[in-house]
């Protein structure tokens, strides 16, 4: 027994490697498992597409989400954390949380309120999409104790800003300074707007040239795969997110032999000898040949 249990752990935790899904979910994942047997006739026959996944989620798992929220916000007062994001598709998200004192589990949780494609992110736009939010709750403003936002100038803008058009629908509204970690990002930006920005323009080049080419990200892909390494991507910079940088450089730095391999043939025929192994030979690097040298002879442009 004790052999068999151990099979089913080695199961479920490389289940969790394959799909990279973060490991509190295990246990989650196990009292799933063990409620799903209990119909083994039913389990047998049961077959989820991505589809039917998505029209399940969509159609009946999101309305009784909401529905219950709505029943337990409808007599309680409650505040908003709202921020926008930029989907893989580049839409504006305007995305709304909920914090509140829940009855069932007699603590403050936060929730998921509502997500809204706003690609027109001005605050009169914001404002509307927010107003329609609550209604479709069948919430009032007065509810509404305090709303969190950063610190650009379309939330906090003292004529026209969302908080300033919030502050009309409820004045009683608490007064809340900008989010720690925007604060913390606008004095990073501040602190480096003397210095150029040389690594991040770098950064983005390589990034546009290789990522949205179709072509040349085929050949990249191709490269990784004569380096024996496992496929990845160059990370986009995101201008205002200053921590992500270090993310980025790491990757172009564990992407630095499939680089040299990429650009060489576009190397001026000055600047060659820089990347090429001196005397014509290849300078071995623990007993063993760097593999983007042995690339390019392959290919013939050492």
């Amino acid at each position: 027994m004790t052999d068999r249990v151990c099979d089913l752990k080695i199961c479920v935790c490389t289940f969790i490697a394959e799909h990279d899904l973060s490991f509190k979910i295990s246990q989650p994942l196990v009292n799933l498992c063990k409620k799903l047997a209990k119909d083994k006739n039913a389990l047998t026959k049961l077959s989820v597409s991505n589809q039917h996944a998505s029209y399940v989620n969509i159609h009946g798992i999101a309305p009784e989400f909401k529905k219950r929220l709505s029943e337990k916000l409808k007599n309680c007062m409650f505040s908003l954390n709202i921020d926008e994001a930029s989907s893989q598709s580049m839409d504006k998200i305007l995305n709304v949380l909920v914090r509140f004192f829940d009855d069932d589990v007699t603590r403050v949780t936060t929730q998921h309120l509502a997500s809204r494609k706003v690609n027109i992110a001005n605050a009169s736009a914001l404002m509307v999409e927010l107003k329609d939010v609550l209604q479709s709750y069948g919430l009032e403003w007065k509810q509404v104790t305090s709303i969190l936002l950063d610190n650009c100038a379309v939330m906090r803008g003292k004529k026209t800003g969302l908080e300033t058009q919030a502050r009309k629908e409820n004045p009683y509204l608490l007064d809340i300074s900008g989010d720690t970690v925007h604060m913390v990002s606008n004095a990073a930006k501040a602190l480096m707007s003397p210095f150029s920005s040389e690594v991040e323009d770098f950064c983005s080049y390589v990034y546009y040239d290789i990522e949205k080419s179709p072509k040349q990200k085929e050949i990249f892909s191709e490269f990784q795969s004569l380096l024996h390494l496992p496929p990845k991507s160059l990370i986009r910079p995101i201008s205002n997110r200053f921590l992500q940088m270090l993310e980025v450089c790491n990757r172009l730095n564990e992407l630095l032999d499939v680089l040299v391999v990429h650009y060489y043939h576009v190397l001026d025929p000055s600047e060659e000898h820089k990347y090429r192994p001196p005397g014509g030979g290849i300078i071995q690097f623990n007993g063993q040949y760097p593999r983007s040298w042995e690339v390019l002879l392959e290919c013939g442009n050492l």
